[in-house]
């Protein structure tokens, strides 16, 4: 293997073989942080890295018995390395990032139905106007942002309705009761806030449709 070093006109000088390296090292023609760069390699490195990977790989590797007479002994082998070699850190991390997003995502969707709803007030217009079909558009891509909104408003109310009145029959039948009361206006607010995913995925599906039945009349009319 042969070398380049920088010499003190900053000019790579070289090839040169490691027995070289040394002896211009044991002369101070090199330092242990003069550049050096293998050949070949594009990316010079030290001469102090130089000689800890020359001593790294003349150690030898130690001995280990030879696991052909034992093919058990090599399964479980293969085994514990493959688990070994498994990134279990990284793999809770994109865990914890499913189970936060699946937790955060309705929140998202709403702000999203919000600033729609906020962009096509502001420009006076609805995407409409843009539709080969504006009655499914409406439904589907108009109406999307709305339906979310009203999901959460319907049931954000009920829950308090709920929380008073302790359910449509309970007045009746069962009386009033403030955990059951309670308990169903939480159920009610989880409903809202989560039954977003719900929404959009009803008003997604429309729209596909919708992109799809556009397509169709733009080809049908070419």
């Amino acid at each position: 293997m042969n070398y380049y070093y920088s010499n003190a006109n900053n000019q790579p000088t070289g090839p040169v073989t490691f027995a070289d390296l040394q002896k211009l090292a044991a002369t101070g023609a090199i330092t242990a942080r003069t550049p050096i760069i293998v050949e070949g390699s594009p990316q010079w490195t030290t001469w102090a890295e130089v000689q800890k990977s020359s001593v790294t790989s003349a150690t030898p590797a130690p001995a280990t018995p030879a696991a052909d007479s034992d093919p058990s002994a090599l399964v479980a082998e293969r085994v514990v390395s493959s688990v070994k070699s498994l990134p279990i850190g990284d793999a809770v991390i994109g865990i914890l990032l499913i189970v936060v997003s699946f937790f955060t995502t309705p929140f998202t969707v709403l702000v999203r139905a919000c600033m729609n709803l906020a962009e096509w007030g502001k420009a006076r217009r609805l995407p409409t106007a843009e539709s080969e079909i504006p009655v499914l558009t409406y439904f589907t891509v108009v109406g999307r942002p709305l339906a979310h909104v009203l999901w959460l408003c319907v049931l954000f109310i009920a829950g308090i309705v709920m929380l008073f009145t302790g359910g449509i029959f309970a007045p009746r039948y069962y009386g009033y009761s403030f955990g059951s009361a309670f308990g169903t206006m939480l159920l009610c607010w989880l409903a809202a806030y989560f039954g977003q995913l719900v929404v959009g995925l009803i008003c997604e599906s429309g729209s596909v449709l919708v992109r799809m039945a556009n397509d169709v009349n733009k080809i049908a009319k070419r």
